[in-house]
């Protein structure tokens, strides 16, 4: 169990409070120093102040009546996932009880919520620290515990994963959420379905898995009459077409998502209009996509969704590369390049790399290209992005090879091989 001032600091430090802050006209910051590090005991109106000033009940700033707090997070965890909101205060609780002894059951529970929190609101330093946590507090084996609450758990691993573009790790989360889902017709089993879809899309190329998942999330998000959920289906099914570079039916599919999707869910809308955007540039109707694109990104500013703004960025930049404009093509690839590098978009950082060697190819630059290629190959390796790897590590084997460099090229072919399954790769 955390001591009085362990419990006061960490609750100051999730709430980004010096110790200025949170003692500003009241107590010397000496005092509270000497608390948090244990030396002395804070007084009766020092708690009073703090359990104000950090929103917290006496109680449970005081780590009081364990069997309450572990029912407490059962009702927040529950609360959290039927309305997604959260006071202070049980945000503060919630906090509280990350790090005490609690059981397995509860202890997911509470990061699972924590989780989920940060990851809707976008708070991708405090999505980290509770997963780090969560890794370090949890049995390894997980069992004995809750199904619905460790599902919940997984997905949120899951969902944090797939944000900073670490594919391979997010589809290993969803794969253990998926098989904690039952036979019921419910939203969340429709969502985990949904993320498994979308996560095996970008990691594997056998779409006979994937359309699997997908079926299974449209099943039961039809039968619960879930627009929202059937749109996001539709746009997957849309991207399995263009994998398979049949457009016409991916414009088919991205057209149905539009009719399903509210006018006013711009986060889905900026979705459609980016796969609307490749679909385009598949059939060579380049002004057609760059208009969607440039709408997608219009409406992801709106919502602040990076990862969208800067997938569009950089299909523009290919499509101003492929008409051989030099200069338009690198103000979009600079403006990808800088926001994938800012919020740590993994995968986005290696494919942007990647292009950026191609052009000193397309130019002629014969050295830059083998320089940077290889730079961000072992980028890549780094960062745990196996799909790029593979197809990268494949094309300098080719290079390697015509240019009769065969021990070279051995060794990146050999190197494509070590990457997974054969993936399909599409630009």
């Amino acid at each position: 169990m955390l001591d009085i001032g362990e419990r006061i600091r960490q609750l100051r430090m999730q709430k980004n409070l010096t110790q200025g802050d949170l003692v500003k006209n009241t107590f010397s910051i000496t005092y509270l120093s000497r608390i948090e590090n244990g030396q002395i005991n804070p007084s009766q109106s020092f708690l009073k102040e703090m359990s104000k000033r950090l929103k917290v009940s006496m109680d449970d700033l005081l780590g009081e009546n364990p069997i309450h707090r572990e029912e407490r997070v059962t009702l927040l965890f529950d609360k959290f996932f039927s309305s997604i909101m959260l006071s202070d205060e049980e945000l503060s609780f919630l906090h509280i009880n990350a790090k005490e002894i609690h059981s397995p059951d509860t202890l997911i529970k509470i990061y699972g919520t924590l989780l989920s929190y940060y990851l809707i609101h976008k708070n991708m330093n405090e999505a980290e620290k509770i997963f780090t946590l969560s890794v370090h507090m949890l049995p390894d084996p997980i069992e004995d515990v809750d199904t619905k609450s460790l599902m919940y758990y997984y997905n949120a691993c899951g969902s944090y994963f797939h944000f900073i573009q670490l594919y391979h790790r997010s589809d290993d989360y969803f794969t253990k959420a998926v098989s904690l889902t039952d036979n019921r017709m419910t939203i969340d089993n429709a969502r985990v379905f949904h993320n498994t879809s979308l996560a095996k899309q970008l990691v594997m190329g056998d779409q006979t898995l994937i359309s699997y998942y997908t079926t299974k999330a449209y099943h039961i998000s039809k039968s619960l009459d879930s627009s929202e959920m059937l749109a996001r289906l539709f746009i997957i099914q849309g991207l399995q077409y263009y994998t398979n570079r049949n457009y016409e039916e991916s414009l088919k599919k991205l057209n149905h998502a539009r009719e399903m999707t509210n006018p006013t869910n711009l986060k889905v809308q900026a979705s459609i209009d980016y796969n609307v955007g490749k679909a385009h540039r598949g059939l060579g109707h380049f002004e057609a996509a760059i208009e969607s694109y440039k709408k997608s990104i219009e409406l992801n500013n709106e919502t602040n969704e990076i990862e969208g703004t800067v997938d569009a960025y950089k299909e523009l930049a290919l499509i101003y590369i492929n008409k051989r404009l030099w200069k338009e093509a690198n103000v979009y690839l600079s403006n990808a390049l800088k926001l994938a590098k800012e919020f740590n978009l993994y995968y986005m950082m290696i494919e942007l790399g990647y292009i950026e060697a191609s052009v000193h190819k397309v130019r002629g630059n014969d050295m830059t290209y083998e320089k940077e290629m290889q730079k961000t190959i072992d980028k890549g390796m780094n960062y745990e992005q196996y799909t790029l790897v593979r197809h990268m590590a494949r094309e300098l084997g080719d290079y390697f090879y015509e240019w009769r460099a065969y021990k070279k090229a051995a060794s990146f072919f050999k190197l494509a091989l070590d990457n997974g399954v054969d993936l399909t790769y599409s630009e």
